[in-house]
């Protein structure tokens, strides 16, 4: 079953061959506004205390969104498709219960040996945050707009995804540079000894995205993205 992930549904690369450098270069626009976006949620927060990194991330989910329409796109261009959706979202959790078993043992231990009502509510309450704070933001910004449209000027298939991979993780570090207020010359130390902040995501990204066009839905890497980094797999 897992094996299916490296198929494509033959409906995404009917829209992805579609697209052609302007969809590449705006693609790649959202991106740099995301970068700007976050390295100004830092230094706020550096400045002030406050996270406003939820209404940042809204905010470029609207975005990208907006760019699906002024295109004179719908929402089917980045992955909200009825077709093979249940297939997406099974995926999804199995791809996401296999990681979180592979890697966070101990989350499976505590239900193993039981939790009390403060953290079934703990629990949900975090659920909810991640699933549309988090994981349904990204995969509206980054794996449905992004990647798809980077085939304008990828139109090799793993080209694109490594270019979509490195793009995605190069997005850890403008918040991190102004959270500790390191300047852009030290990013050279960054590299060196938060090389993991990158790798991460650079494989997470590759995954969600051959999840992505295996069935042209956005359901399944929504939950997959949801399961790991809700039982705090993602950040072991």
């Amino acid at each position: 079953m897992l094996f299916n992930i490296l198929k494509t549904d033959p409906a995404y690369w009917e829209q992805v061959k579609k697209y052609d450098k302007i969809d590449a270069l705006r693609a790649f626009l959202v991106w740099l506004v995301a970068v700007i976006t976050y390295y100004n949620v830092g230094k706020y927060y550096v400045r002030t205390g406050d996270n406003i990194g939820s209404y940042a991330s809204f905010s470029l989910a609207f975005l990208a969104i907006m760019m699906v329409f002024t295109r004179g796109e719908n929402l089917t261009t980045i992955g909200f498709n009825l077709k093979n959706g249940f297939k997406s979202i099974v995926m999804g959790i199995v791809l996401g219960i296999v990681i979180i078993v592979t890697v966070n043992y101990d989350f499976i231990t505590m239900f193993a040996y039981g939790f009390n009502s403060s953290d079934f509510k703990f629990l949900l309450d975090n659920f909810i945050y991640y699933f549309f704070v988090v994981a349904l933001v990204d995969e509206i910004v980054f794996r449905g707009y992004v990647q798809t449209r980077l085939y304008g000027l990828f139109k090799n298939q793993f080209a694109a995804i490594l270019a979509g991979a490195i793009l995605f993780a190069l997005l850890n570090i403008p918040f991190q540079l102004a959270y500790t207020e390191t300047g852009f010359s030290e990013l050279g130390f960054y590299f060196t000894f938060y090389w993991r902040n990158l790798a991460v995501p650079f494989g997470l990204h590759i995954l969600l995205s051959l999840l992505y066009k295996r069935y042209n839905s956005i359901y399944g890497p929504i939950i997959c993205y949801t399961l790991i980094t809700w039982s705090g797999t993602l950040f072991l």
